[in-house]
């Protein structure tokens, strides 16, 4: 898939060792269909569920409407 250079502003959520939500805000280096790339200061465990929020500011698109679009996965 074609990966494209967007730094958008990404909230990663998981549960951490002591079963309480964790969560920090993060830019994405690049991404694509299939997936967004982004660094941690810490390394999660193999197998953590995450959420990522990614927000993309729409003021770039002709025909948007709104301020701002949310991806949730």
């Amino acid at each position: 898939m074609e990966r494209f250079d967007l730094k958008l502003p990404t909230w990663l959520t998981w549960t951490g060792m002591n079963k309480e939500y964790q969560s920090i805000e993060l830019l994405t280096s690049n991404i694509c269909a299939g997936g967004a790339y982004f660094k941690t200061e810490k390394p999660l465990s193999v197998e953590t569920d995450v959420k990522l929020d990614i927000i993309f500011p729409l003021d770039k698109f002709k025909n948007a409407k709104g301020k701002i679009s949310h991806i949730e996965a």
